[in-house]
């Protein structure tokens, strides 16, 4: 507990001295725009060497260049890994209730990831968690889903839930760790 809080310390020191991108706590679905820009000051995090899930952050990095360059234009499965760097409050869209909250990826760059709430379920009940957030700076994370890229200034990481439709085939989840990557709880 005192490691975790340490971390979100530190996590919260890097956030209001401005020294990450997205720096003003905003998203890109919740109403404003992280910094997508390369350039700048940015908090990097490392892969654990063990994970027990897939994450291909590079795989994410291409996508983006790809999309950037226009060589794609759909959206793509991704498995990525990283440390919550700011968590934002939930808010009622129309298609239910979801919780934001960004991550850092080894490059540096910070991504938006959007859960479905009234769709998530968590391990080992297979129940809706009780309370948004379930996840808080500092934490690891490793989420697979669905990702979008409209602009470079709105870009993230949703269906991470095991829902599907028409419109997306695959099931998605976040598993939320301690800061090495270990002991995780995961949400589907």
């Amino acid at each position: 507990m005192l490691m975790r809080n340490l971390v979100a310390a530190c996590a919260l020191l890097a956030f209001l001295s401005g020294c990450v991108n997205g720096s003003d706590g905003s998203a890109a679905h919740n109403g404003a725009q992280p910094d997508p820009s390369p350039e700048g000051t940015t908090l990097a995090t490392s892969t654990p060497s063990k994970a027990p899930f897939a994450c291909n952050d590079q795989q994410f990095v291409t996508d983006q260049s790809d999309f950037a360059s226009g060589t794609i234009s759909g959206d793509e499965l991704v498995d990525i890994c990283g440390t919550v760097t700011s968590v934002l409050a939930a808010k009622s869209t129309s298609s239910g209730n979801h919780g934001y909250f960004l991550v850092a990826l080894p490059s540096g760059y910070q991504i938006e990831i959007i859960s479905n709430l009234d769709a998530m379920a968590a391990a080992p009940t297979s129940q809706p968690p009780s309370t948004w957030p379930w996840v808080a700076a500092g934490d690891y994370v490793y989420v697979e889903g669905r990702y979008y890229y409209d602009s470079s200034s709105s870009q993230g990481v949703d269906w991470t839930e095991d829902d599907t439709d028409r419109s997306w085939s695959h099931p998605g989840y976040v598993a939320v760790c301690t800061p090495s990557g270990a002991n995780c709880t995961k949400y589907w």
